[in-house]
């Protein structure tokens, strides 16, 4: 069965990240209908992951009728299933989607990364955020924005004209992880769940508003903690976190001078930028991530459907 002749909706949308496998089943307006889960890339060997998409497929088939699918992410990296080139920006849905690479006997296309210059005008790039992207200007109903995905790597997504223009990243996921456990702070932070933390947090988006940057800022959550008697280390990482992610904020907004961002992510996190955001004078909406991928994929699919309608829909 290839692309061309099966029934275009609903969609089999495969987000295959680095560490996890999520295939949404997606209807025409770019609503979830269902999901599952899997082993993401790094777990799977390359001569395996045809055999993991079939499973999957028949998952997707027999429970919701899904006989198309987009993949997105990490599967089209050198670590995946097939490498695709990455395509330079600007990009929007429909040159997203007339560089779609088809995968041979499957009804499967591969969604190309995006390239494009960083606010530094350094080389920079995402695979799999474009689509979150897409979708999540879809569901704000903008074409002009400037969007964040939070995580391990933060990626910030200037858009104009419904295209992606410039792409920044900022490793704060991955630096507050490497702080709570590798650093001199980690006896005063605690990256386990539980507790907010909100006070502290609210008064390290508070300090990171000194300019003086993380590099300068994060040190401070030791003092904070000997000299004030603060040593509770929920407390301690609701700071350490705040000052991460406000001077990532603050960062952005004077490179920029937006006052307004579009996040788009997991709702917990996404949910603690808006909160350091607002703080900051920057006004935010917030996309669920899941949501904004479906509604991407969606995008991309009703765009490939127009320039190549199925033979039989």
């Amino acid at each position: 069965m290839t692309g061309s002749d099966a029934t275009p909706w609903p969609l089999a949308v495969f987000d295959w990240g680095t560490s996890n496998l999520r295939a949404y089943a997606v209807d025409a307006r770019g609503a979830i209908l269902g999901r599952i889960s899997g082993r993401g890339v790094k777990q799977t060997e390359r001569e395996a992951f045809p055999r993991v998409y079939e499973r999957a497929m028949d998952r997707l088939q027999a429970k919701f009728g899904c006989r198309q699918a987009l993949l997105v992410g990490m599967v089209g990296s050198n670590l995946g299933w097939q490498e695709v080139a990455m395509n330079p920006a600007p990009q929007t849905r429909a040159t997203v989607q007339a560089r779609l690479v088809a995968l041979p006997g499957t009804a499967a296309h591969i969604v190309p990364g995006v390239s494009a210059p960083s606010l530094g005008g350094f080389p920079e790039m995402i695979r799999g955020e474009e689509v979150q992207v897409f979708g999540g200007l879809a569901l704000a109903g903008q074409e002009e924005a400037l969007v964040c995905l939070p995580g391990t790597h933060s990626k910030w997504v200037s858009c104009r004209g419904g295209a992606i223009q410039r792409i920044s990243t900022a490793m704060t996921g991955e630096l507050f992880d490497l702080l709570c456990h590798a650093s001199v702070l980690k006896g005063h932070v605690t990256s386990e769940l539980g507790g907010t933390g909100l006070a502290g947090f609210d008064e390290g988006v508070t300090v990171a508003q000194s300019g003086l940057g993380a590099v300068l800022l994060a040190f401070s959550t030791r003092p904070r903690a000997l000299l004030s008697g603060r040593v509770d280390p929920v407390d301690g990482r609701g700071y350490l976190s705040g000052v991460l992610i406000g001077s990532e904020i603050q960062a952005m907004q004077q490179a920029t001078g937006t006052r307004a961002l579009l996040i788009v992510g997991e709702p917990e996190l996404a949910g603690f930028y808006a909160r350091a955001a607002g703080a900051l004078g920057v006004t935010a909406q917030v996309i669920d991530g899941a949501a904004a991928i479906a509604a991407g994929a969606a995008e991309i699919h009703h765009a490939r459907l127009a320039a190549d309608p199925p033979v039989n829909s």
